[in-house]
């Protein structure tokens, strides 16, 4: 989510082959009004030929390994760490100012939840 485009929730899956800085980024966006005001669950399904983003068990995009590239279009072949980040600027979240007043701000996670594949 963006501050200034509070209540949309973006979904997005970055590889060499594709990602913002190329203009070929795959995702996916939805509006949330609660998004900022109430817990919600945030999904990431990823199995071998597809990744699968949600919220509140409603899929909101899908990313095949159907693209030309090998690694540089699907290098989700191996175990990656899960980052819970709150930014604030950068070119993207900071491309309309920031206002001080809007400080301070928080994260709050109520529990992650992993399985492992069998």
């Amino acid at each position: 989510m963006v501050g200034w485009d509070a209540g949309i929730v973006h979904a997005t899956v970055h590889s060499g082959a594709f990602n913002h800085v190329k203009g070929t980024q795959r995702g996916a966006q939805t509006r949330i009004a609660t998004a900022c005001t109430a817990y919600h669950r945030y999904q990431l399904d990823w199995r071998a030929g597809v990744i699968t983003i949600g919220v509140d068990g409603h899929a909101i995009m899908r990313v095949a390994n159907d693209q030309p590239g090998g690694k540089a279009a699907w290098p989700f072949t191996r175990p990656y760490d899960v980052i819970l980040n709150l930014a604030v600027g950068g070119d993207w979240g900071g491309q309309k100012g920031i206002e001080d007043g809007s400080f301070p701000q928080r994260m709050t996670v109520d529990y992650v939840r992993y399985w492992r594949p069998r």
